[in-house]
Protein backbone atom coordinates (compact mmCIF):
# COMPACT_ATOMS: atom_id res chain seq x y z
CA UNK A 1 0.00 0.00 0.00
CA UNK A 2 1.07 4.10 -0.74
CA UNK A 3 2.78 6.09 1.78
CA UNK A 4 -0.77 7.66 2.44
CA UNK A 5 -2.16 4.04 3.44
CA UNK A 6 -4.82 4.62 6.06
CA UNK A 7 -6.43 7.84 4.54
CA UNK A 8 -9.66 6.39 4.06
CA UNK A 9 -9.73 4.75 6.92
CA UNK A 10 -9.06 7.71 9.11
CA UNK A 11 -11.26 9.89 7.04
CA UNK A 12 -14.18 7.40 8.55
CA UNK A 13 -12.31 7.41 11.68
CA UNK A 14 -13.16 10.86 12.31
CA UNK A 15 -16.60 10.82 10.97
CA UNK A 16 -17.00 8.42 13.47
CA UNK A 17 -15.50 10.29 16.17
CA UNK A 18 -18.01 12.98 15.23
CA UNK A 19 -21.38 11.03 15.32
CA UNK A 20 -20.26 10.11 19.19
CA UNK A 21 -20.17 13.90 19.78
CA UNK A 22 -16.26 13.89 21.23
CA UNK A 23 -15.09 15.93 18.74
CA UNK A 24 -15.87 19.16 20.55
CA UNK A 25 -13.59 21.32 18.34
CA UNK A 26 -11.91 22.22 14.98
CA UNK A 27 -8.80 21.63 16.13
CA UNK A 28 -9.55 18.15 17.74
CA UNK A 29 -11.37 17.67 14.34
CA UNK A 30 -7.86 18.38 12.39
CA UNK A 31 -5.90 17.04 15.10
CA UNK A 32 -7.78 12.90 14.81
CA UNK A 33 -7.82 13.74 10.69
CA UNK A 34 -3.47 14.67 10.69
CA UNK A 35 -2.50 12.36 13.01
CA UNK A 36 -1.88 8.65 11.76
CA UNK A 37 -3.02 6.23 14.29
CA UNK A 38 -1.17 3.17 12.18
CA UNK A 39 2.00 5.03 12.85
CA UNK A 40 2.16 5.15 15.91
CA UNK A 41 1.82 0.91 16.12
CA UNK A 42 4.54 -1.91 15.74
CA UNK A 43 2.26 -4.63 16.93
CA UNK A 44 -0.60 -5.38 18.96
CA UNK A 45 -1.65 -8.00 21.55
CA UNK A 46 -5.15 -9.62 20.99
CA UNK A 47 -7.15 -10.91 24.11
CA UNK A 48 -7.97 -15.04 24.15
CA UNK A 49 -10.77 -16.11 26.86
CA UNK A 50 -10.87 -18.92 27.47
CA UNK A 51 -14.49 -20.08 29.62
CA UNK A 52 -14.09 -23.14 29.83
CA UNK A 53 -10.51 -23.18 31.75
CA UNK A 54 -11.62 -19.53 32.84
CA UNK A 55 -8.07 -18.40 31.73
CA UNK A 56 -7.39 -15.15 29.92
CA UNK A 57 -4.07 -14.58 27.69
CA UNK A 58 -3.12 -12.76 24.85
CA UNK A 59 -1.55 -13.28 21.03
CA UNK A 60 0.79 -10.95 20.11
CA UNK A 61 -0.38 -9.22 16.24
CA UNK A 62 2.78 -8.29 14.57
CA UNK A 63 2.30 -6.28 11.24
CA UNK A 64 3.76 -3.99 8.95
CA UNK A 65 2.99 -0.67 9.55
CA UNK A 66 4.73 0.97 6.15
CA UNK A 67 2.70 -2.02 4.68
CA UNK A 68 -0.39 -2.16 6.59
CA UNK A 69 -3.14 -4.76 5.22
CA UNK A 70 -6.75 -3.12 5.10
CA UNK A 71 -7.75 -5.62 7.67
CA UNK A 72 -4.90 -4.25 10.08
CA UNK A 73 -6.19 -0.33 9.07
CA UNK A 74 -9.85 -1.38 9.70
CA UNK A 75 -8.95 -2.98 13.20
CA UNK A 76 -6.78 0.05 14.05
CA UNK A 77 -8.91 2.95 12.80
CA UNK A 78 -11.50 1.27 14.77
CA UNK A 79 -12.63 2.84 18.30
CA UNK A 80 -11.12 0.40 20.33
CA UNK A 81 -8.15 0.18 22.57
CA UNK A 82 -5.56 -1.70 21.42
CA UNK A 83 -2.89 -3.41 24.33
CA UNK A 84 0.58 -2.96 22.97
CA UNK A 85 2.51 -4.61 25.58
CA UNK A 86 1.96 -6.98 28.03
CA UNK A 87 3.70 -8.95 31.28
CA UNK A 88 1.94 -12.75 31.47
CA UNK A 89 -1.74 -11.79 31.78
CA UNK A 90 -1.13 -8.09 32.58
CA UNK A 91 -1.86 -5.45 30.26
CA UNK A 92 0.96 -2.74 30.76
CA UNK A 93 0.37 -0.60 28.02
CA UNK A 94 -1.74 0.13 25.14
CA UNK A 95 -2.93 2.97 23.01
CA UNK A 96 -6.40 4.46 24.94
CA UNK A 97 -9.74 3.67 22.79
CA UNK A 98 -9.84 7.06 20.45
CA UNK A 99 -13.13 8.26 21.66
CA UNK A 100 -12.03 8.58 25.17
CA UNK A 101 -8.87 10.01 24.15
CA UNK A 102 -10.96 12.78 22.14
CA UNK A 103 -13.22 13.47 25.41
CA UNK A 104 -10.15 14.11 27.52
CA UNK A 105 -8.91 16.35 24.96
CA UNK A 106 -12.14 18.35 24.78
CA UNK A 107 -12.11 18.46 28.94
CA UNK A 108 -8.52 19.75 28.84
CA UNK A 109 -9.85 22.80 26.63
CA UNK A 110 -6.33 23.09 24.58
CA UNK A 111 -5.37 26.26 23.02
CA UNK A 112 -2.53 26.87 21.18
CA UNK A 113 0.75 27.94 22.77
CA UNK A 114 -0.10 25.92 26.09
CA UNK A 115 2.08 23.81 27.80
CA UNK A 116 1.23 20.44 28.92
CA UNK A 117 2.76 17.47 30.80
CA UNK A 118 1.37 14.10 30.27
CA UNK A 119 1.85 11.05 32.36
CA UNK A 120 2.07 7.81 30.77
CA UNK A 121 3.44 8.19 26.96
CA UNK A 122 1.74 4.52 25.52
CA UNK A 123 2.72 4.50 21.98
CA UNK A 124 3.19 8.47 21.29
CA UNK A 125 -0.31 8.91 19.28
CA UNK A 126 -2.30 10.58 21.88
CA UNK A 127 0.91 12.98 22.42
CA UNK A 128 1.26 13.60 19.03
CA UNK A 129 -2.27 15.02 19.12
CA UNK A 130 -1.86 17.06 21.85
CA UNK A 131 1.07 19.12 20.02
CA UNK A 132 -1.46 19.51 16.87
CA UNK A 133 -3.48 21.05 18.94
CA UNK A 134 -1.46 23.01 21.30
CA UNK A 135 0.89 24.23 17.97
CA UNK A 136 4.19 25.03 17.32
CA UNK A 137 3.99 27.65 20.09
CA UNK A 138 2.98 24.98 22.80
CA UNK A 139 5.25 22.69 24.64
CA UNK A 140 4.09 19.03 24.97
CA UNK A 141 6.04 16.69 27.38
CA UNK A 142 5.54 13.44 28.21
CA UNK A 143 6.33 10.57 30.86
CA UNK A 144 6.92 6.73 30.59
CA UNK A 145 8.39 4.48 33.28
CA UNK A 146 9.38 1.78 31.17
CA UNK A 147 12.13 2.68 29.04
CA UNK A 148 11.40 0.10 25.92
CA UNK A 149 8.04 1.85 25.75
CA UNK A 150 9.74 5.24 25.91
CA UNK A 151 11.95 4.27 23.23
CA UNK A 152 9.29 3.23 20.32
CA UNK A 153 7.30 6.35 21.12
CA UNK A 154 10.08 8.44 20.56
CA UNK A 155 10.64 6.40 17.66
CA UNK A 156 7.21 6.64 16.37
CA UNK A 157 7.15 10.68 17.21
CA UNK A 158 10.29 11.31 15.04
CA UNK A 159 8.90 9.22 12.72
CA UNK A 160 6.08 11.41 12.41
CA UNK A 161 8.36 14.75 12.49
CA UNK A 162 7.37 15.27 16.19
CA UNK A 163 10.63 16.20 17.07
CA UNK A 164 10.03 18.49 19.29
CA UNK A 165 8.03 16.82 21.84
CA UNK A 166 9.50 15.73 24.83
CA UNK A 167 9.87 12.45 26.18
CA UNK A 168 11.42 11.04 29.60
CA UNK A 169 11.88 7.61 30.73
CA UNK A 170 11.91 7.83 34.07
CA UNK A 171 8.89 7.72 36.95
CA UNK A 172 6.19 10.25 36.70
CA UNK A 173 5.36 10.75 40.36
CA UNK A 174 8.18 13.40 40.68
CA UNK A 175 6.99 15.34 37.06
CA UNK A 176 9.32 17.18 35.07
CA UNK A 177 10.14 20.47 36.94
CA UNK A 178 13.27 21.75 34.24
CA UNK A 179 10.25 21.94 32.03
CA UNK A 180 7.70 23.19 34.34
CA UNK A 181 5.56 25.35 34.78
CA UNK A 182 2.17 23.72 32.81
CA UNK A 183 -1.42 24.84 32.09
CA UNK A 184 -2.28 21.13 31.91
CA UNK A 185 -1.38 18.16 33.47
CA UNK A 186 -3.09 14.93 32.00
CA UNK A 187 -2.49 11.57 33.05
CA UNK A 188 -3.18 8.57 30.92
CA UNK A 189 -3.19 5.64 33.28
CA UNK A 190 -5.45 4.96 36.63
CA UNK A 191 -4.03 6.78 39.80
CA UNK A 192 -3.94 5.54 43.15
CA UNK A 193 -3.38 9.95 44.29
CA UNK A 194 -2.04 12.76 43.04
CA UNK A 195 1.31 13.89 43.17
CA UNK A 196 2.12 16.85 45.18
CA UNK A 197 5.26 17.51 42.56
CA UNK A 198 2.25 17.80 39.55
CA UNK A 199 0.43 20.14 41.86
CA UNK A 200 3.51 22.13 42.14
CA UNK A 201 4.25 22.45 38.27
CA UNK A 202 0.74 23.62 37.87
CA UNK A 203 0.36 27.48 36.59
CA UNK A 204 -2.11 29.29 38.68
CA UNK A 205 -5.11 29.00 36.75
CA UNK A 206 -3.35 25.57 35.37
CA UNK A 207 -6.09 22.57 34.97
CA UNK A 208 -4.93 18.71 35.39
CA UNK A 209 -7.20 15.76 34.45
CA UNK A 210 -6.60 12.81 36.43
CA UNK A 211 -8.36 9.44 36.10
CA UNK A 212 -8.30 8.90 39.85
CA UNK A 213 -9.20 5.84 41.45
CA UNK A 214 -12.62 5.28 43.78
CA UNK A 215 -13.66 1.73 44.39
CA UNK A 216 -13.08 -0.20 41.87
CA UNK A 217 -13.45 2.94 38.66
CA UNK A 218 -11.52 5.59 37.34
CA UNK A 219 -13.58 8.27 37.13
CA UNK A 220 -11.63 11.86 35.47
CA UNK A 221 -10.97 14.63 38.18
CA UNK A 222 -10.81 18.24 36.92
CA UNK A 223 -8.49 19.87 39.38
CA UNK A 224 -7.30 23.27 40.16
CA UNK A 225 -5.34 24.81 43.19
CA UNK A 226 -7.37 25.69 46.09
CA UNK A 227 -7.36 29.29 45.56
CA UNK A 228 -7.25 29.55 49.63
CA UNK A 229 -3.85 27.50 50.20
CA UNK A 230 -1.69 26.68 46.95
CA UNK A 231 -0.40 23.16 48.74
CA UNK A 232 -4.12 21.98 48.10
CA UNK A 233 -6.30 20.41 44.83
CA UNK A 234 -9.93 21.21 44.24
CA UNK A 235 -11.68 19.10 42.19
CA UNK A 236 -15.20 18.12 40.08
CA UNK A 237 -15.64 14.70 38.34
CA UNK A 238 -15.99 15.45 34.79
CA UNK A 239 -15.68 12.04 32.48
CA UNK A 240 -15.57 8.53 33.75
CA UNK A 241 -12.54 6.10 32.48
CA UNK A 242 -10.45 2.54 32.95
CA UNK A 243 -7.19 2.82 32.88
CA UNK A 244 -4.54 0.55 33.44
CA UNK A 245 -3.32 1.47 37.31
CA UNK A 246 -0.12 3.31 37.35
CA UNK A 247 3.27 2.39 38.05
CA UNK A 248 6.47 3.27 40.52
CA UNK A 249 6.07 5.81 43.39
CA UNK A 250 2.23 6.05 42.62
CA UNK A 251 1.67 1.92 42.61
CA UNK A 252 -1.74 1.86 43.66
CA UNK A 253 -1.85 0.57 47.20
CA UNK A 254 -6.31 0.21 46.97
CA UNK A 255 -7.27 0.70 49.99
CA UNK A 256 -10.94 -0.73 48.79
CA UNK A 257 -8.80 -3.92 48.03
CA UNK A 258 -9.40 -6.11 51.15
CA UNK A 259 -12.90 -7.46 50.04
CA UNK A 260 -11.62 -8.49 46.75
CA UNK A 261 -9.85 -11.64 48.06
CA UNK A 262 -13.44 -13.24 48.46
CA UNK A 263 -14.11 -12.63 44.98
CA UNK A 264 -12.28 -15.85 44.23
CA UNK A 265 -13.98 -18.31 45.68
CA UNK A 266 -17.61 -17.37 45.64
CA UNK A 267 -20.33 -20.15 45.30
CA UNK A 268 -21.62 -19.96 41.81
CA UNK A 269 -25.46 -20.13 43.54
CA UNK A 270 -26.28 -17.31 46.20
CA UNK A 271 -26.53 -18.29 49.65
CA UNK A 272 -29.52 -15.94 50.73
CA UNK A 273 -31.75 -13.70 48.47
CA UNK A 274 -33.36 -10.39 49.80
CA UNK A 275 -36.07 -8.25 48.00
CA UNK A 276 -34.46 -4.72 46.64
CA UNK A 277 -35.21 -1.83 48.67
CA UNK A 278 -37.28 0.89 47.83
CA UNK A 279 -34.08 2.75 47.99
CA UNK A 280 -32.33 0.72 45.07
CA UNK A 281 -35.22 1.17 42.91
CA UNK A 282 -33.72 3.17 39.92
CA UNK A 283 -35.71 3.45 36.38
CA UNK A 284 -35.17 0.35 34.07
CA UNK A 285 -32.77 0.80 31.07
CA UNK A 286 -32.57 -0.83 27.78
CA UNK A 287 -30.88 -3.59 29.81
CA UNK A 288 -27.11 -2.87 27.89
CA UNK A 289 -24.47 -3.74 30.39
CA UNK A 290 -23.02 -0.16 29.45
CA UNK A 291 -26.79 1.10 30.42
CA UNK A 292 -26.96 -1.08 33.79
CA UNK A 293 -23.04 0.63 34.59
CA UNK A 294 -24.44 4.23 34.38
CA UNK A 295 -27.41 3.49 35.92
CA UNK A 296 -25.68 2.30 39.43
CA UNK A 297 -22.83 4.27 38.95
CA UNK A 298 -24.20 7.09 41.45
CA UNK A 299 -24.51 4.22 44.65
CA UNK A 300 -21.33 3.02 43.70
CA UNK A 301 -19.44 5.75 43.81
CA UNK A 302 -21.33 6.67 47.08
CA UNK A 303 -20.26 3.11 48.22
CA UNK A 304 -16.76 3.69 47.67
CA UNK A 305 -17.11 7.11 50.17
CA UNK A 306 -18.40 5.06 52.45
CA UNK A 307 -17.57 1.25 52.57
CA UNK A 308 -14.77 -1.55 51.12
CA UNK A 309 -16.41 -2.23 47.56
CA UNK A 310 -16.76 -5.72 45.68
CA UNK A 311 -17.36 -5.07 42.22
CA UNK A 312 -17.89 -8.61 40.59
CA UNK A 313 -18.46 -7.90 36.58
CA UNK A 314 -21.76 -10.01 35.87
CA UNK A 315 -22.84 -10.43 39.15
CA UNK A 316 -23.64 -7.46 40.72
CA UNK A 317 -21.82 -5.00 43.30
CA UNK A 318 -21.53 -4.86 46.98
CA UNK A 319 -19.77 -5.07 50.54
CA UNK A 320 -17.95 -7.68 51.88
CA UNK A 321 -16.47 -8.72 55.25
CA UNK A 322 -13.47 -10.71 53.99
CA UNK A 323 -12.62 -12.61 57.20
CA UNK A 324 -15.65 -13.98 57.37
CA UNK A 325 -15.62 -14.86 53.69
CA UNK A 326 -19.15 -13.64 53.09
CA UNK A 327 -20.23 -10.69 50.81
CA UNK A 328 -23.79 -9.43 50.05
CA UNK A 329 -23.92 -7.94 45.80
CA UNK A 330 -26.36 -5.74 44.13
CA UNK A 331 -28.19 -7.01 40.66
CA UNK A 332 -30.91 -5.05 39.07
CA UNK A 333 -33.98 -6.67 40.98
CA UNK A 334 -32.43 -8.64 44.83
CA UNK A 335 -29.56 -8.60 46.94
CA UNK A 336 -27.59 -11.99 46.84
CA UNK A 337 -25.88 -12.77 49.85
CA UNK A 338 -22.57 -15.09 49.43
CA UNK A 339 -21.06 -17.12 52.54
CA UNK A 340 -18.04 -19.61 51.77
CA UNK A 341 -19.03 -20.61 55.81
CA UNK A 342 -22.63 -20.17 55.74
CA UNK A 343 -22.35 -17.51 58.47
CA UNK A 344 -25.94 -16.71 58.40
CA UNK A 345 -25.59 -14.02 60.60
CA UNK A 346 -22.79 -12.27 58.94
CA UNK A 347 -24.81 -12.09 56.22
CA UNK A 348 -28.19 -10.35 57.63
CA UNK A 349 -25.47 -7.94 58.90
CA UNK A 350 -23.91 -6.88 55.48
CA UNK A 351 -27.60 -7.11 53.96
CA UNK A 352 -28.96 -4.72 57.08
CA UNK A 353 -25.68 -2.55 56.72
CA UNK A 354 -25.85 -2.49 52.66
CA UNK A 355 -29.83 -1.05 52.79
CA UNK A 356 -28.47 1.60 55.22
CA UNK A 357 -26.08 2.64 52.79
CA UNK A 358 -28.76 2.58 50.13
CA UNK A 359 -31.07 4.80 52.94
CA UNK A 360 -29.28 7.16 53.46
CA UNK A 361 -27.91 7.69 49.80
CA UNK A 362 -31.41 7.89 49.04
CA UNK A 363 -32.00 10.41 52.01
CA UNK A 364 -29.49 12.28 50.33
CA UNK A 365 -31.74 13.05 47.12
CA UNK A 366 -29.36 10.35 45.04
CA UNK A 367 -26.70 12.51 44.28
CA UNK A 368 -24.37 11.95 41.04
CA UNK A 369 -20.77 11.96 41.56
CA UNK A 370 -20.58 15.25 39.50
CA UNK A 371 -22.55 16.74 42.07
CA UNK A 372 -19.98 16.39 45.12
CA UNK A 373 -16.63 18.48 45.42
CA UNK A 374 -13.27 16.75 46.13
CA UNK A 375 -10.30 18.59 48.44
CA UNK A 376 -6.96 17.15 48.33
CA UNK A 377 -5.11 18.44 51.30
CA UNK A 378 -1.21 17.28 52.34
CA UNK A 379 -2.04 14.08 54.67
CA UNK A 380 0.57 16.27 57.08
CA UNK A 381 -2.06 19.11 57.22
CA UNK A 382 -4.74 18.85 59.86
CA UNK A 383 -8.05 19.90 57.69
CA UNK A 384 -10.40 22.55 59.11
CA UNK A 385 -13.29 20.52 59.96
CA UNK A 386 -15.63 23.59 61.05
CA UNK A 387 -15.32 25.01 57.52
CA UNK A 388 -16.23 21.57 55.90
CA UNK A 389 -19.82 21.18 54.40
CA UNK A 390 -22.51 19.22 56.43
CA UNK A 391 -22.04 16.17 54.40
CA UNK A 392 -18.39 15.13 53.86
CA UNK A 393 -16.56 11.86 53.81
CA UNK A 394 -12.49 10.97 53.50
CA UNK A 395 -10.12 9.10 51.56
CA UNK A 396 -6.88 8.58 52.51
CA UNK A 397 -4.43 8.35 49.94
CA UNK A 398 -0.39 8.25 49.57
CA UNK A 399 0.34 12.07 50.02
CA UNK A 400 -3.08 13.71 50.34
CA UNK A 401 -5.96 13.33 52.39
CA UNK A 402 -9.03 13.51 49.86
CA UNK A 403 -12.22 15.35 51.69
CA UNK A 404 -15.34 14.60 49.33
CA UNK A 405 -18.06 17.28 50.13
CA UNK A 406 -21.64 17.56 49.18
CA UNK A 407 -22.65 21.02 49.09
Amino acid sequence: MSKRSGDKERTDYVKRLESLGVLSSDAARQAFATVRRHRFLEAWYRMEIDKEKASLSYTRHEYDRNRPTREDLEEIYSNRALVTAVDGWLATSSTSQPDLIAEMLSLLALRPGCSVLEIGTGTGYNAALVREMVGPSGKVCSMELQEDVAAMARRHLDDEGYHDVIVLACDAYTGASEEAPFDRIVATVGCSDVSPYWLSQLKDDGVMLVPLQHGFGDPLIRIERDPKDSKCGIGRIVGYANFMPIEGELRWRNPWGASVSTERGLLKSPSRTYPLPESLVLAQDSGMNSARMQRWRPFQFFLSLTAQLLHRQGMGFGIAESALKTVVLVSDDAIHAYSLDGHVRSMNNLHDRLVYLAEAWDALGRPDPEDYVLRFVPCAAVPDIDALAKQHWFVNRLDYLEIVELP
